[in-house]
């Protein structure tokens, strides 16, 4: 699933996600996948992409998983986070 662009297909399948997603081609994304809990860690990324906002910097955090709903609730609320529950590969 995550792999350089490297056909137009790629590119097309890639900008069409990150416009569902509402991320322009300028930003850059942080990812963080699976279980979303305190001993993972995202609250370290969803923090880090906070400072870089305040910086004026083009960084946004994607979130993929599910976890207990308080510590999610709370990483929801993180300026420029994104969340998603499943992504299902394709072939």
């Amino acid at each position: 699933m995550f792999h350089p662009v490297e056909t137009e297909t790629d590119r097309s399948a890639r900008d069409k996600l990150r416009k569902q997603l509402g991320y322009g081609p300028e930003v850059i994304v942080c990812i963080s996948t699976g279980r979303l809990t305190r001993d993972k860690g995202p609250h370290v990324l969803a923090h880090a992409v906070v400072r870089l906002i305040a910086e004026g910097e083009p960084y946004r955090g994607l979130f993929v998983g599910d976890g207990a709903s308080e510590y999610v609730d709370r990483l929801r609320r993180a300026p420029g986070a994104v969340f998603c529950r499943l992504f299902t590969a394709r072939s």
